[in-house]
């Protein structure tokens, strides 16, 4: 069993979702915060192994990169007026149980 972390922007969060279950997989949906200040959704999913690659393939559908303004002075990026965002940060953790009440 394995435990998916998806932080999508959130103008791709409806496609992720709908991507991943289209693709049989059951997902949550939690609001967070990116880098930038900017919204971003946290999406949970608890699969099986062998659906592991079906779900990356759903979320990389689903999530586009794309280039942003950046205000100046901002910290992180002081010399940078555009930063590319978007996509999907994933991360893939082994579940040792699982409990579904």
């Amino acid at each position: 069993m394995k435990l998916l972390i998806a932080i999508v922007q959130n103008e791709d969060a409806k496609g992720a979702m709908n991507a991943l279950l289209k693709a049989g997989l059951q997902v949550t949906r939690l609001t967070s915060q990116g880098i930038l200040g900017k919204g971003s959704t946290t999406l949970l999913c608890g699969l099986e192994e062998q659906d592991l690659d079906k779900a990356v393939e759903a979320l990389e559908s689903a999530c586009d990169a794309r280039h942003v303004q950046v205000e100046h002075g901002h910290p992180l990026f002081a010399k940078a007026d555009r930063v590319r965002v978007g996509g999907a940060v994933v991360f893939v953790v082994d579940v040792s149980k699982f409990i579904k009440l």
